[in-house]
């Protein structure tokens, strides 16, 4: 067993700990600020702590698409959009 960590593939996100200094990971959800954390629920009651942060991307704002309103009204439907475009008698599946 090793005594080291070995951060030969870090970049991978994979290191080796040694077992007897795994302990249990817990999680709480918070900003940063200016380099100041800013706690979204009720903070840890913890002095101090060995800390193993991630960052999150912010979300991309989902935008419904609209189309230009240049074209407002100029859509037109030709046939029948209901009906199927072949016969069901030609479908395999219903055979």
């Amino acid at each position: 067993m090793k005594d080291e960590y070995d951060f030969s593939k870090a970049e991978q996100g994979e290191f080796y700990v040694p077992i007897n200094e795994v302990s249990m990971l817990k999680s709480y959800e918070a900003t940063l600020n200016h380099g100041q954390i800013q706690w979204l629920g009720e903070p840890p009651s913890i002095e101090s702590a060995r800390i193993i942060v991630t960052i999150l991307d912010e979300p991309q704002v989902n935008t419904k698409r609209r189309p230009p309103a240049s074209i407002a009204g100029k859509g037109k439907t030709v046939g029948d959009i209901v009906s199927p475009i072949a016969d069901t008698e030609d479908w395999e599946c219903l055979k």
